[in-house]
């Protein structure tokens, strides 16, 4: 019997779905039964997104202006008579420059969203009573 590389890929596929969704019931019973909250999983949520503020954002936004700094360094100073540095130089400027912008606006783009939600560092959404 000869099985296809598709037909492992898609066998792969709905078990890798099955077990994510098994998984997610197993979180969701009990906000379903009202038995317990989810203190562990809400730390850890938390600790996702303290570890995101405040080292992966600033640490990209680090690597972006270090990015065009090295890149004005190739392109001015290590680069002034070699045509293919300055080509260099000027790729990293761009590569930071777009790095830049990206972040700022994803940035504003989830602040925005938090915004339209109504969900702040002050305030919470109104679950209708479903999380404690």
């Amino acid at each position: 019997m000869h099985v296809s590389i598709q037909q492992k890929i898609s066998r792969v596929d709905v078990t890798s779905f099955g077990i994510l969704a098994v998984l997610a019931l197993i979180l969701m019973v009990p906000l379903s039964a009202h038995a317990q909250t989810l203190g562990y999983f809400e730390e850890m949520i938390n600790q996702a997104d303290n570890i995101i503020r405040v080292i992966m954002i600033p640490l990209a936004i680090g690597l972006a202006v270090l990015l065009f700094i090295w890149g004005v360094i190739k392109y001015f100073i290590y680069g002034a008579d070699d045509e293919s540095s300055r080509a260099t130089g000027r790729a990293y400027m761009l590569y930071g420059v777009f790095g830049l912008a990206a972040i700022v606006a994803v940035w504003g783009f989830v602040n925005l969203l938090l915004q339209i939600f109504g969900v702040g560092a002050d305030t919470a959404p109104d679950l209708g009573g479903y999380l404690p």
